[in-house]
Parts: structure tokens; sequence; C-alpha cells
């Protein structure tokens, strides 16, 4: 397994927090995706259907919800009840369409992707953060003195 880069790093962690406020509420509460369970968002993990090694897919917006440590974890992703949510969620056939492309091997990313995809996703923080709680707000202050 090779290393991951400290960008890559902080794209990952900025790609997670986003995940999960994506679908949370004003308070910061969301659904686990697979048991349907809800919890505070920084108590949830941004769970992959398409395992994070699966390049090609690791940061696709349909690969990735929140999900509680016992499905993500304990359950190994849960991985029947995931592709029946994207099913629902995108249409049916998706979950296949994200196996394919997962199957194709290679993705290669350089060092200026993470850094543009981590900006990308700090900016979707920071539009979403006016729609949540002063609480997060302020867990979240690394992203909101950002400067473009």
């Amino acid at each position: 397994m090779s290393k991951i880069s400290p960008e890559e790093n902080k794209l990952d962690s900025t790609f997670g927090h986003w995940v999960k406020l994506q679908h949370s509420d004003f308070q910061g509460n969301a659904k686990c995706c697979t048991c349907g369970r809800y919890y505070s968002w920084d108590k949830l993990q941004a769970g992959h259907y398409r395992n994070r090694f699966d390049k090609a897919t690791k940061y696709d917006e349909r690969n990735v919800h929140p999900q509680c440590i016992q499905c993500n974890y304990f359950k190994s992703g849960a991985q029947v009840n995931h592709a029946e949510f994207i099913n629902r969620k995108y249409g049916a056939g998706v979950s296949q369409e994200l196996d394919r492309k997962a199957k194709m091997g290679v993705c290669q990313r350089k060092r200026y992707d993470f850094i543009f995809m981590e900006n990308e996703y700090a900016d979707k923080i920071r539009e979403l953060l006016p729609s949540k709680s002063p609480e997060i707000q302020l867990k979240m202050k690394q992203y909101k003195r950002r400067k473009k």
C-alpha cells in the first residue's frame, strides 16, 4: 500500500466533513445511509460504497455517504444496504455503474489535483455553513476563515 501524501490526507478530511455536513440538518443531525439511525454529523463517518482504495470512485460523491461506525467499520460498510441506498437516491443501476468505474483501475492524481479538489470541497463547506447552527459554524471555523 502506498503512503498517502499530506495533500491527499487534507483532501480526505475536507471531503469527509463535506459529505457529513451536506447530509445533515441545521443542528447537524444526519441519518446513517445503511441503518437509518440518526447521529450527530461529527459522530458519523464518510462511508464509501466502493472501497476508498478504489481510486476512481474514492471522491465520487455518489459513492460516499454518512455512515455510523457500526455499519461502516464493524459491518464492513454494509455493502448491500449501501448499494440499495445509492440506487434509491440516484436511480436504478448507479451502484453497478460505480462498481464498473471502480474496476476500471488506474486513476492517477497528482499533488495539484488533491490541492484543487480540497479547495473545491472547502468552498462547498463554506457555502453550507450559513445553513448550520452557530455551534457547527464555530467547530468548522477553519473553513470559514480561508481565503480563496
